[in-house]
């Protein structure tokens, strides 16, 4: 198990435009491992809201320096602010994560590796773009610029009985690098260890479907999340609602079984949502349901999600 305690003056400049309030869990420990001897961190209690300093993926590691360049390729990657014990969490129950806020540092990185990314065969050598965040937009070269859209690319629970990286993903959650995973979004996960192991890391300021180049805008950020438990987990796996959406998602290494999952998760939801047959929910998720990537870069393979409609699910007859 790998970490370090990371005091305030660790902290990058957050642009102020964002609000960002300093100061709130100013000395903690970031976890590259994640499992069920690892120490909590924190504390939560169902209903109080906490905010989270996470550093960016290599920890401050790659700057301006070019002999730093090279920690893109460290093994330890995305540490994580966790594991947080949420109370009166137990296993088979559900926890839902509300991402209250997500506010990032005034600069990010992009990076390209050889072999990395869905055209990694083209890339010939490393190279490392370092991004100034200024008045909500991130500012590329020659002018360009994009707005900022921060979201959440680690979020998982602690499984029952081994040891995950930070980098890894499964029914837990973990590296999910789902753009829908940012303010606003609640994030249901299956608890699978007594207090949940909630954790966090991989902070974007923007990161497109699929992050096919291998790399999001990645940066230092403070995310506000609030926590609330149910009996159950809507799904077996991680389960993503936006305020218009509900997102089913599954990884695997073949694409078409992860597509699969999250389409079984998803008609099994809407079933139980609607009370009626599987074969039924399985029509209406034809008809106005939507697959997608989420990402194709990481080390546990694909991550595939079906969204589907939320207003749908609140009429009184569907179907």
């Amino acid at each position: 198990m790998l970490w370090r305690p990371v005091a305030a003056s660790w902290r990058p400049s957050i642009n102020s435009s964002h609000g960002v309030e300093m100061g709130v869990h100013r000395f903690t420990h970031y976890n590259y491992e994640i499992g069920p001897a690892t120490a909590p961190v924190l504390a939560m209690r169902v209903g109080v809201e906490e905010a989270l300093f996470i550093p960016d993926w290599v920890e401050g590691g790659v700057r301006h320096d070019p002999a730093t360049h090279g920690n893109i390729h460290r093994g330890n990657r995305c540490p994580a602010f966790g594991p947080i014990r949420v109370e009166g969490a137990r296993p088979g129950m559900g926890l839902c994560v509300e991402i209250l806020h997500v506010r990032v540092a005034d600069v990010g990185i992009m990076v390209l590796r050889p072999g990395v990314g869905l055209l990694g065969g083209k890339v010939g050598k490393d190279e490392v773009l370092f991004l100034p965040i200024r008045d909500s937009h991130i500012e590329f070269p020659r002018g360009r610029r994009l707005p900022v859209a921060p979201m959440v690319g680690v979020i998982g629970v602690t499984p029952a009985t081994w040891t995950v990286r930070t980098l890894m993903t499964g029914d837990y959650g973990g590296n999910l690098d789902t753009r829908e995973i940012a303010a606003g979004a609640r994030v249901h996960l299956p608890v699978q260890a007594p207090g949940a192991g909630l954790y966090l890391a991989d902070v974007h300021a923007a990161m497109g479907d699929g992050e096919i180049s291998g790399s999001g805008v990645e940066v230092a950020g403070e995310v506000g999340i609030r926590v609330s438990l149910a009996e159950r987990a809507p799904v077996d796996g991680p389960l993503v609602e936006t305020e218009a959406e509900w997102i089913t998602l599954a990884t695997d290494p073949d694409p078409e079984t992860a597509l699969r999952t999250a389409a079984d998760r998803m008609v099994t939801f809407l079933a139980s949502r609607l009370r009626t047959r599987f074969e039924e929910a399985y029509l209406l998720a034809g008809a106005a349901g939507h697959a997608a990537i989420s990402q194709v870069v990481n080390q546990s393979g694909v991550t595939c999600k079906v969204k589907f409609p939320k207003r749908l699910i609140t009429q009184t007859s569907v179907l």
